[in-house]
């Protein structure tokens, strides 16, 4: 089905199925996800820098739009560049006849997230949220290091407690949204095979 494993084998995949750059799926998903993750990032912040509510609310809020409009493409890029790279390697590798199966196409989806197979493509349904679930975790580092340094740049306080304040505050917002795509998967799953 995906099939990218299979690529050096047939490189006339590429030409018949361009595929889905996932920033285009994903940098919209993260910034309607925007107000969701900013209370919750409040909500953890707040004690943890012992700042007003509202402080807390603008600086978390500027850090967060700054980690979203910067912190996810160059998490998609990092994601991209390295998918050319084990592509590259695994061009000028002898490959073994691997049968697909379910457990194949999953690995294919997490290591080649950047780029899947088009919403026209079967099993779209399921590669979707598995791709932009995987994208969630070089996601999580580019928005924790972006958000660390812009609080530590609007507020003065220890590097250390900011970072750590950052640390906590993503892991939550991080942990919402990999439930939401575990959601997305789960209503998709059932949507297209119901019992």
């Amino acid at each position: 089905m995906h099939g990218t494993i299979l690529i050096p084998q047939n490189p006339t995949y590429l030409l018949a199925d361009v595929g889905l750059p996932m920033i285009f799926l994903t940098l919209p998903l993260m910034i309607g996800a925007l107000i969701p993750v900013i209370l919750l990032e409040v909500w953890i912040t707040k004690p943890l820098l012992g700042m007003s509510y509202r402080r807390t609310a603008s600086v978390v809020s500027v850090a967060n739009v700054i980690s979203t409009l910067a912190g996810i493409p160059l998490a998609w890029i990092a994601v991209l560049l390295l998918d050319y790279l084990v592509f590259a390697i695994a061009t000028n590798l002898p490959m073994p006849n691997v049968h697909e199966g379910p457990v194949l196409e999953v690995f294919e989806v997490v290591l080649f997230s950047a780029w899947t197979g088009g919403p026209d493509e079967p099993g779209f349904y399921w590669v979707a949220p598995v791709a932009t679930m995987a994208l969630l975790i070089p996601s999580f580092f580019a928005s924790w290091y972006i958000e660390a340094f812009a609080i530590g740049k609007m507020v003065n306080a220890e590097r250390s407690l900011v970072r750590s304040a950052s640390l906590k505050a993503n892991l939550v917002s991080y942990a919402f949204l990999l439930l939401a795509g575990g959601a997305w998967l789960a209503v998709a799953l059932l949507k297209h095979h119901p019992r």
